[in-house]
């Protein structure tokens, strides 16, 4: 029965699906079934023939006189046909199964049962059809039913008391019930003979009712005639119209169809249909003369009526029960009644006429027992008589009260009937007795209470008084106490001031003669350089002149050589003489080598004189300076000292300590940014030479700086010379270690965080202290480097150079942590730390170990996490939040520190190790920005009131010490003293700051002594030098060892028992909390409870504070059960904190500029609006809060300015978080108007489309939600009653409700959106121009398009919009034609009425055709033909297909795949359609202004998919070459890459004729997402898997190519001997791939016909010689071939016998394949037998086979590797004869030479038919006699190839019998084209040889 069901239930689904399409039958119009396949499956669900099916659907079968005759039927009434089919399954089907299971639930007989009846109430709707009118009906009998049942219950109640009670009247709805129903005459009546009549209507109908009705008072006849008429119901008047009554009525379920069902072969559908078969069969057997009428089947208005009948009799057998439910709004919100549609459901429902019957009764009704205890107060009873005589006190009751009449009330047997006036009266009695007593109370309590608080006043006036006259002595002794001081404080000074004067006037005289000694020194040095340089000049004179000499020398004795030569040649002197001449020459000669010595020596000596000038220049040179001779603060100085006297930090009496329970520590998951991109090109030294300011150089630095090397403002430029000196100092300061090496460090670090344009410096500072450094001096700089980076962050301009200077050049120890802190800080966007590193992280640093933390929460749980020095407080307590359960990504959670004497929260964006910094410094350590708000602060700065005199004492006194010659007990090197520069009036400074700067300079003042003044002055003008020798008393560990890249962590580093927690807490709520959360609403709860039952809690205003009291005190709610209450209560506590105004705000420290912001501190903003606030010691007080919906603008400067503009008020505000201010408030607004419910129109919006809506500018939407949600960029909303979809940058938001003020604030957000908006459109117009310039490119030279053509702008896409577009030359707008077509496409702008205007078009107007448009188009844009409706029709879908996919129109439940698949499937099926595809998509992808940011990008990615699919007619193809390749071309456009890509899928397209098949879904998912390209497997033989990159348009011979690359071979002559083939399995053959098909044609028809594949790739050719250098070659060559081998396809054994040589080479194969599977040792017999092939194993015995292969094993194979032996084995394999060969098995074959099956080897020596055992051949054809192969199958599936051989007088045929006919056509082709290319370049080489010969004879 199970399946049954579901098979009809399945057929019904299915008749769904059926669709007709028009045709000629007969010569009649008629109908037939368009979808085959679903008739088939319907008719195999139902059991029935299908053509039976569709004749009985499209056809009427009419009985006239005997005779069938069947009538087709139109497509409407088929329709109607199809449906009436559906529902009549569906009801006997329901039937059915309702009857099924009551019989097999009530199996005995029935006794009672409970019936429940759910029905639809009374509707009136704009247009009431016969459903309203048969619902209304069944509402007019049960109002009928139930009034009678009111009425009877009435009376009833009042017969059971035994009361008077007068008959009760109501309206009686009767005459309307006969209007509808009664016979003859009424609406069903009349409606069942209409439609009997065969050629009656809906119009006759409607008379015929007017004329019978029309004077009836409950009928309504319109005045005009509109087709309608009304009925006046109890509920009110319903005007119906009667179209399609009669047709509705009608049963359309025919004879024949009710004949076909009954005979089904499945018993189900048999069965539902047997009672209509028998009423059928009851019909027809009625004899035509018999003087019975001829049954009709029932009407449905017939039906309905005895179905109401047969409900109010059963109800009338019952005891019914009425509910009415009523609907209090249509938002569905919770407490709102919308007065009017409660009332209209009332009415309609009948229960307004239900009260006023009651209400004619006694509607109040109370049993005496409740009556007198309530109202025992009015008459005094006693409780006795209530007790034993309820009824007699009642009645008492009720006298007493006077103004009871008889006739308001009566006594029943139980009960007290009274009316409402009575009720009322007796109530305000009561309350004015209640009233009074409770006075009486109130008077007696508060006497008490004032007469104890009197008795307080009175102790506390006297206790005030004793303190008072305390205060007063205290006071007159204090001033006495403060006089003293200052006396001593004057002699003081003016003992210092003579010491310092004496060491005054020794410094000024010590510097006089060290400028003298340098001066006398000076001059030296530069007498010293005069005389080197007179006597180097005075040498090289010498020099000079003796070589000159030497040179003329030789001169001279060269030519007296000569001349004596000649002249004794000529003269023949005596040989006397010619001695004394030679004689006289050696002399000669002898002087000029000795002159040649001395000129070397003069040059040598010169080169000595040289360098001793230098060595004397660099002497003389200044000398690197001291570094501990170098200035420093003196509050740094004082801060040192401290240090040095035993200070320790705030954590240091616990320390740190490890923690070893890894399962209890939790992970924080760091945010990391990305790293730079070509970040090594961002070198260090490109920064200094484009920012550094002029002179100053990348380089190391032994003196102080002159300049800043950045430009920075005058008030920063001494602060960033001080601290080039603090880091000169750091770096270079051997003696500065542990807690003195830690304090300066963070002193360097604490000014980068106060000063935001010193950080920049800092680094630079520190990179040019570094470069060229080494040893502690450059381990010191990148430990600086480090502790810099971990609290505050790098420029943006700076960030990349740093980056490439710290992976460049720092060391192992630190390069990791520096760059995990830069990428860290840039991920979090901040502002960097407010304090520098804690001792927890300088530990963690040294010991190389992670820091975690312990966090409570509000409920009492702890966990550990790890944190970094950069964890910021929202980070990590919405992860811990997340790990306990709650919420992922949670934000406005915080952490809080708690301590004894003081409480400091946070703000989100903070960082969580500020609040132990701050607690670590030590007092006077520089000011920074205190994080977050609280009680009390993280750590003192220096105050100068009280420590200006006990500084001055240690100063003073250090340098007593040292011109006494002692030492200080701090230090042991010269320290510089200096003020801090800039700390008198630094912007961070607080008013009690200056406060006391201004007591210290009256202090001063007040001394008389001019010495003080002279001190001071000299203090701020110079520095001291004062000398210290003692070594640090506190010695923290090194701070040099860092954590290197190799190391891990193994513990986790923590504080040890601290005296101070983290809590966990909520600071603000998000607009996208979600308050469902029951561990968010448990802690928020419990935090705001513990928050008002505490001391102090800033976010509290008292007021608040005692709301949240009384409201726990409501609920009685203590410290001691505030956590076991029920949700209600924690839910209204937590509502009521939301209330608040800044208990959930963020909260930041502002000063207020302005005259309305002056007294403003801090400024909150959430969700509840801004509020600004005046810090006070108890906590905040609100100044003045303003919703957001009141901001009209607001705006930050760079320079910290925040401006907020109210309405009517303007205010200014200055805050170093002035950005964030302002991002924290845009977040708020936007979210208001992403809850807006109502927008403005920007501008006009017209459209014909129905489901959009129109509107125009300033017009207010009001929005809606719509079913199944919005699409993205569109909104839904109604003007009126019209709804519809519209585009969401055609509207602006409005805040709030659409008050003139709110649309207001919206034309002011709309002219700063378009005042923004100016500004790029300019930008982009001027690009625009550029690109519409260079919109010309070349195409290749397959397209009819020239250079010169291209460059003159010819084939530009607009003049083809110009030449092929349809625009209107009218100038009309576009206009629809009576047959649905449209004309036009553009709308013209001359077409306005003026007619001044030209009636040409502009270039402007021309451009629009080929544009972007944000509209859909109305007809095509190329001139179609109108008589092709449909083709026009389909060129508008197209277009509205492609604005989907791009993103710019409404999808309507579509997927991209869909569109995709609908673009191609309608371009594949109309090629005339695919220029018009082209074309829209080009107008899409120019100029797109979309307001989706991937509009363009996902036109491209069409145009690139349809590229790959279809061609484009000879007229578009120039012109989309043109546009492709120009935009192609100009790599300044966004999308030249992809253009790259459509162009060269265009040109394949063109060659090939593009894909065949249409994508799969997986490929039109990708396509769809911008995925173009898929990685293929390929296996190579040997299963070596090779991955290849697949794009659409991708052919098997670009894969080759790849593959062949990646073996070695580059050839293209290579490549024609590879193929790719598919693996189908052992079942199937393997499938060739032809070099031209395109891969994904293949892998999706294979995954269509779900088949199991992989893809190979082999070689099928040996024509060329093998190259074996690449090893995956040899590799692959091997694995195929070496089962040719094992099968002994190679071996030709003649006539079975083994030759000898071939028996060598097997056993040398044997032995080499051993080797190859990477065997050390010789085979064994087994392994011998395994390594042979079967076929020749019995040729000889096992131990002649074993002992031959362990010959050749030892001989050749042992010594080579495997990859060696797999070449060897190759280069034998080369040596059999049937080497190269391709076998297929051939089952039969025509020859007569060949008998059964045999081997078809082919090779480059021919077609070779082998014997099966001894591969000897049986026939041979050369490929010169070959002529053609053809495939053939024959009718019983057998394949075979014919081979014609011979020529062209004489052919021969022989035919295969193959399955491999495919591939061996393949193949044949492939050498015949093979041994011809051969022999062309054979004679092409023969003739240019006897070409050479010929010139050469003619040459000889």
């Amino acid at each position: 029965m199970r399946e049954s069901t579901f098979s009809v239930l399945a057929s019904i689904l299915h008749i769904g699906n059926l669709y007709f399409e028009k045709a000629d039958v007969r010569g009649v119009e008629g109908c037939i079934i368009d979808s085959a396949d679903e008739l088939m499956a319907v008719g195999a669900l139902l059991g029935v023939a299908p053509d039976g099916l569709q004749t009985c659907i499209t056809n009427k079968v009419t009985v006239t006189r005997g005779e069938l005759f069947k009538t087709p039927l139109k497509i409407v009434q088929a329709l109607d046909a199809r449906d009436a089919l559906a529902k009549a399954l569906y009801s006997r089907l329901f039937s059915y199964i309702v009857a099924q299971i009551n019989e097999i639930v009530c199996q005995q007989v029935k006794t009672t049962s409970v019936a429940i009846l759910d029905i639809f109430g009374f509707e009136d709707f704009h247009i009431n059809s016969f459903e309203q009118l048969c619902i209304n009906f069944a509402n007019e009998n049960l109002q009928f039913y139930f009034n009678q049942h009111i009425f009877k219950l009435e009376q009833e109640e009042y017969e059971k008391e035994q009361i008077c009670w007068s008959k009760i009247t109501f309206k009686d709805n009767q005459p309307c019930l006969d209007l509808i129903c009664k016979r003859p005459v009424g609406l069903f009546s009349i409606l069942d003979d209409e439609s009997n009549f065969p050629k009656a209507s809906d119009e006759s109908f409607l008379e015929k009712i007017h004329q019978q009705h029309g004077k009836n008072s409950y009928y309504i006849r319109p005045k005009v005639k509109n087709g309608k008429f009304g009925v006046r119901h109890y509920a009110g008047d319903v005007m119906y119209t009667a179209s399609m009554f009669l047709d509705k009525n009608r049963d359309t379920l025919r004879p024949d169809l009710i004949e076909l069902l009954h005979n089904s072969t499945a018993p189900m559908v048999c069965k539902l249909f047997d009672h209509d078969y028998a009423i059928l069969q009851e019909m027809q057997t009625m004899l035509p003369g018999s003087n019975s009428r001829k049954k009709r089947a029932p009407t449905v208005a017939a039906k309905f009526n005895s179905s109401l009948t047969e409900l109010i009799a059963a109800m009338s057998q019952c005891h019914p029960y009425f509910v009415r439910c009523i609907k209090p709004n249509s938002e569905q919100k919770p407490n709102a009644f919308v007065k009017a549609m409660v009332m209209e459901q009332l009415r309609y429902s009948g229960m307004l006429e239900t009260i006023r019957i009651r209400r004619a009764g006694y509607p109040t009704r109370v049993t005496f027992e409740i009556f007198a205890r309530r109202y025992l107060i009015l008459a005094g009873s006693d409780r006795q008589l209530m007790k034993k005589d309820p009824k007699s006190a009642c009645i008492k009751i009720l006298r007493h009260a006077g103004s009871a009449s008889s006739e308001m009330f009566q006594i029943g047997l139980s009960k007290v009937f009274m009316r409402e006036a009575l009720e009322q009266v007796l109530e305000e009695a009561r309350a004015r007795m209640l009233h009074k007593y409770v006075v009486l109370l109130q008077k007696n309590t508060k006497a008490y209470v004032y007469r104890q608080r009197y008795s307080k006043l009175r102790q506390a006036a006297v206790c005030l008084q004793g303190h008072l006259r305390t205060r007063n002595l205290r006071k007159l002794f204090n001033k006495k106490r403060r006089g003293a001081v200052k006396i001593q404080a004057a002699w003081r000074m003016q003992h210092q001031r003579r010491i310092y004067i004496k060491l005054r006037d020794e410094e000024r005289e010590r510097k006089r003669r060290e400028e003298e000694e340098r001066r006398q020194l000076e001059e030296e040095r530069k007498q010293q350089e005069e005389e080197n340089r007179r006597q180097e000049e005075e040498k090289r004179r010498q020099e000079e002149e003796a070589r000159r000499q030497a040179e003329k020398a030789r001169k001279e004795a060269e030519q007296q050589r000569k001349e004596h030569e000649a002249k004794a040649k000529r003269e023949a002197v005596a040989v006397a003489e010619k001695k004394a001449f030679e004689e006289q020459e050696r002399k000669k000669l002898e002087e000029a080598e000795r002159l040649e010595k001395e000129a070397k020596r003069f040059q040598a000596e010169a080169q000595t004189m040289q360098r001793e000038a230098k060595r004397i220049a660099a002497l003389a040179k200044p000398k690197m300076v001291d570094v501990t001779t170098l200035e420093m603060p003196t509050d740094l100085v004082k801060l040192m000292d401290r240090v040095s006297g035993g200070w320790k930090p705030y954590t240091a009496d616990k320390g740190v300590g490890d923690l070893h329970r890894f399962e209890e520590v939790l992970v924080q998951p760091a945010n990391i940014g990305p790293e730079p991109e070509q970040v090594e090109t961002y070198a260090f030294s490109k920064y200094a030479s484009a920012f550094f300011r002029e002179g100053q150089a990348y380089e190391m630095r032994g003196v102080p700086l002159e300049h800043s090397l950045l430009p920075l403002t005058q008030a920063l430029e001494a602060e960033a010379l001080l601290l080039f000196q603090l880091i000169m100092r750091f770096m270079g300061d051997q003696a500065l270690t542990g807690s003195l090496q830690s304090i300066v460090a963070k002193y360097i670090v604490q000014k980068a965080c106060n000063h935001f344009e010193l950080r920049d410096e800092l680094f630079s500072q520190v990179a040019c202290q570094l470069h060229g450094s080494s040893g502690t001096v450059h381990e010191n700089g990148w430990l600086l480097m480090a502790l810099a980076l971990s609290c505050v962050q790098p420029s943006n301009k700076l960030y990349k150079y740093l980056y490439n200077l710290v992976v460049s050049q720092a060391p192992d120890g630190h390069k990791d942590y520096c760059l995990q802190c830069m990428r860290r800080s840039s991920a979090l966007q901040g502002a960097g730390r407010s304090y520098p590193p804690s001792l927890l992280e300088m530990s963690a640093l040294e010991a190389r170990k992670t820091m975690a933390l312990q966090f409570d929460f509000v409920d009492g749980k702890c966990m550990r996490c790890t944190v970094d020095s950069l964890t910021t407080a929202e980070e990590i307590a919405s992860h811990l939040v997340y790990a306990r359960g709650g919420p992922k990504d949670s934000p406005g959670w915080t952490v809080a520190l708690q301590r004894a004497n003081g409480y400091h929260e946070l703000s989100g964006f903070e960082h969580v190790m500020d609040l132990v910094a701050g607690l670590e410094l030590p007092d006077g350590f520089p000011d920074g920005k205190q994080p977050g708000i609280g009680q009390g602060a993280l750590h003192r700065s220096r105050n100068p009131l009280k420590e200006a005199p006990q500084y001055l004492d240690k100063m003073f006194g250090s340098a007593t010490d040292r011109a006494n010659g002692g030492r200080s007990p701090a230090f042991g090197r010269a320290i510089r003293v200096l003020p801090v520069p800039g700390a008198d009036d630094r912007s961070d400074g607080t008013a009690g700051a200056k406060a006391e700067s201004s007591q210290l300079d009256s202090l001063l003042n007040a001394c008389e002594d001019a010495l003080v003044s002279d001190v001071l002055g000299t203090a701020k003008q110079k520095h001291l030098n004062i000398s210290f020798s003692d070594k640090p008393a506190l010695v923290l560990p090194s701070l040099k060892k860092h954590i290197g890249a190799d190391q891990e962590f193994d513990k986790l580093l923590s504080y040890n028992t601290p005296s101070f927690k983290f809590v966990i807490r909520k600071e603000m709520l998000h607009h996208t909390d979600k308050l469902s959360d029951l561990l968010a609403n448990q802690l928020i709860y419990l935090q705001i409870v513990k928050d008002a039952l505490g001391k102090f809690q800033p976010r509290l205003t008292r007021e608040d504070r005692q709301v949240l009291l009384r409201l726990l005190d409501q609920h009685q709610v203590n410290s001691n059960n505030f956590v076991s209450q029920p949700s209600f209560v924690k839910k209204e506590i937590v509502q009521a904190a939301r209330a608040f105004p800044i208990y959930f705000a963020r909260i930041y420290p502002v000063t207020g500029v302005s005259e309305e912001s002056r007294n403003c501190t801090h400024l909150a903003v959430g969700h509840n609006g801004i509020s600004m606030l005046q810090s006070l010691a108890s906590g905040y007080k609100i100044i003045a809060s303003f919703l957001l919906t009141n901001v009209e603008d607001f705006s930050a400067t760079e320079q910290g300015v925040l401006k907020l503009t109210l309405r009517n008020t303007a205010m200014e505000f200055t805050t170093k978080r002035a950005s964030v201010i302002a991002d924290t408030i845009e977040n708020w607004m936007r979210h208001l108007e992403q809850d807006a419910g109502y927008v403005l129109a920007t501008q006009d919006y017209i459209t014909a489309e129905d489901s959009l809506l129109s509107f125009h500018t300033n017009d207010i939407i009001k929005l809606e939600e719509k079913e199944g949600g919005n699409e993205d960029g569109w909104l839904f909303g109604a003007m009126g009653i019209k709804y519809g979809s519209f585009l969401a940058d055609l509207v602006t938001p409005i805040i709030g409700e659409p008050t003139e003020q709110a649309v207001e604030q919206a034309k002011l957000l709309i002219k700063k959106k378009m005042k923004r908006d100016q500004d790029e459109r300019r930008k982009q117009r001027a690009a625009e121009k550029q690109r519409q310039r260079s919109n010309l490119a070349s195409v290749s030279s397959d397209v009819s398009v020239t250079s010169q053509e291209l460059a003159s702008g010819k084939f530009s896409m607009l003049e083809f919009a110009i030449q092929h577009f349809r625009y209107g030359q009218e100038r009309t707008e576009a206009e629809k034609k009576l047959q649905g077509s449209f004309r036009g496409t553009v709308r013209s702008l001359m077409g306005r009425s003026d007619s001044k205007r030209s009636k040409s078009w502009s270039w402007r107007e021309y451009a629009d055709l080929v544009k972007f448009t944000k509209s859909p188009i109305q007809a095509s844009l190329l001139k179609i033909d109108f008589k092709h409706a449909q083709a026009n029709k389909l060129a508008v879908e197209c277009f509205l297909a492609i604005m989907r996919f791009m993103g710019d129109y409404l999808m309507k439940g579509s997927q991209d795949t869909d569109l995709v698949y609908f673009l191609l499937k309608t371009c594949h099926d109309h090629e005339d359609l695919r220029d018009e595809v082209y074309c829209q998509l080009i107008k899409q992808t120019t100029t797109n202004k979309s307001t989706r940011p991937e509009s363009c990008a996902r036109g491209w990615r069409l145009l690139m998919i349809c590229t790959a699919y279809f061609t484009c007619s000879e007229r578009l193809r120039p012109y989309l070459f043109t546009y492709l390749q120009a935009t192609a071309q100009n790599t300044k456009r966004e999308f030249h890459a992809i253009a790259g890509i459509c162009e060269a899928n265009l040109r394949l397209t063109f060659r090939l004729g593009g894909r065949k098949d249409p994508p799969s879904k997986l490929e039109l998912k990708a396509l769809a997402g911008g995925r173009h390209t898929k990685r293929q497997l390929f296996f190579l033989p040997g299963e070596v898997g090779k991955m290849v990159k697949v794009k659409t348009c991708t052919i098997a011979q670009d894969v080759i190519k790849d593959l062949c690359g990646q073996i070695g071979l580059a050839s293209d002559i290579d490549l024609d001997e590879f193929a790719l083939f598919a693996d189908l399995g052992k079942q199937s053959l393997p499938l060739p791939i032809q070099p031209n098909e395109y891969i994904l044609d293949i892998t999706t028809m294979l995954e269509r016909q779900k088949l199991d594949y992989w893809l190979g790739f082999k070689k099928i050719a040996w024509f060329q010689p093998l190259r074996l250098e690449s090893t995956l070659f040899v590799n692959m060559l091997y694995h195929q071939l070496q089962p040719d081998i094992a099968r002994a396809n190679l071996i030709a054994l003649p006539e079975g016998n083994m030759e000898l040589r071939v028996h060598q080479m097997l056993v040398l194969l044997a032995a080499l394949q051993h080797r190859i599977t990477d065997h050390d040792i010789a085979p064994f017999k087994a392994q011998v037998a395994k390594l042979l092939p079967p076929s020749v194993v019995h040729m000889s015995s096992p131990e002649e086979w074993v002992a031959a292969v362990v010959q050749d094993w030892d001989k050749s194979a042992k010594r080579l590797s495997p990859d060696a032996a797999r070449r060897r084995y190759l280069n034998e394999a080369m040596k059999f004869s049937l080497y190269g060969s391709c076998f297929f098995p051939i089952k039969h074959c025509s020859d007569v030479n060949i008998r059964g099956e045999c081997l078809m080897a082919i090779s480059k020596t021919g077609v070779h038919f082998l014997s099966h055992k001894t591969r000897e051949a049986f026939l041979t054809y050369a490929f010169s006699d070959i002529v053609a192969v053809r495939k053939l199958r024959s009718n019983t599936g057998q394949q075979f190839v014919d081979l014609k051989c011979g020529n062209l007088m004489l052919v021969k045929v022989t035919r295969c019998e193959t399955a491999y006919g495919r591939e061996i056509g393949t193949l044949i082709a492939l050498y015949k084209e093979k041994l011809l290319e051969e022999k062309r370049r054979s004679e092409a080489h023969e003739g240019v040889f006897r070409a050479d010969a010929a010139l050469a004879a003619g040459t000889y």
